[in-house]
């Protein structure tokens, strides 16, 4: 059900970017932008390194321009985190993490490297850093240590992250994005040093491929 609600309210923005898409054809002081992509995941505190858990990245963002190289953006995502223990040929994973969020990242960037079409006139900004934070509702997961599946109730419902990103437009629509996140608060309600993930917190490479309408 939660599922159903999030991709309604996923549809519902992509009218809404398509009306503003269609109203800011002459001054685009708003911008709405369609994004798909993938996590590269891991859980500080999980004892295995490095961003091994893979997930999907997709959602909108609409943004408003707060100055000619200033724009602020809101994103609505469906995002997988989570973790995993490395790949060995022949056997089992003894760790498999996955973490289903609705996410929320609101962001400020910069854009330089203006780009001008002789023919059209229209012009964009060609590349962009960006630096936010991003609001997280755990929607779901599964978590398997040793073969056997886990509770969740370790994992706590929400998570806030800081990001910093950097994105290049190939043109004045389509460009490629790459995000790091890692959690400000620990995502996990478990403090022994003998439970598992005491204090963790996620961390995360965001790879995007987005169409700015």
């Amino acid at each position: 059900m939660q599922y159903i609600r999030f991709f309604s309210l996923l549809l519902l923005l992509a009218a809404a970017m398509q009306a503003q898409a269609q109203a800011d054809r002459v001054q685009r002081t708003f911008s709405a932008t369609a994004i798909a992509g993938f996590n590269m995941s891991q859980i500080d505190g999980d004892a295995h390194a490095g961003y091994d858990k893979l997930g999907l990245n997709i959602g909108g963002r609409v943004g408003i321009g707060l100055a000619k190289k200033v724009e602020m953006t809101l994103e609505i995502l469906y995002s997988q985190k989570g973790a995993q223990s490395k790949f060995v040929r022949g056997q089992p994973r003894t760790l498999s993490c996955r973490l289903d969020y609705i996410e929320l990242p609101l962001e400020v960037h910069f854009r330089d490297w203006q780009i001008t079409n002789p023919e059209t006139q229209e012009s964009y900004m060609r590349v962009r850093f960006g630096a936010g934070l991003s609001y997280s509702r755990l929607m779901g997961g599964k978590l398997d240590v040793d073969g056997f599946e886990q509770d969740m109730d370790r994992f706590r419902d929400h998570d806030l992250m800081m990001m910093f990103s950097g994105s290049f437009y190939f043109t004045r629509n389509w460009g490629l994005n790459l995000r790091w996140s890692r959690s400000l608060l620990s995502i996990t309600n478990v403090t022994t040093q003998s439970s598992l993930w005491p204090n963790a917190v996620n961390k995360q490479i965001s790879l995007r491929v987005f169409f700015t309408f």
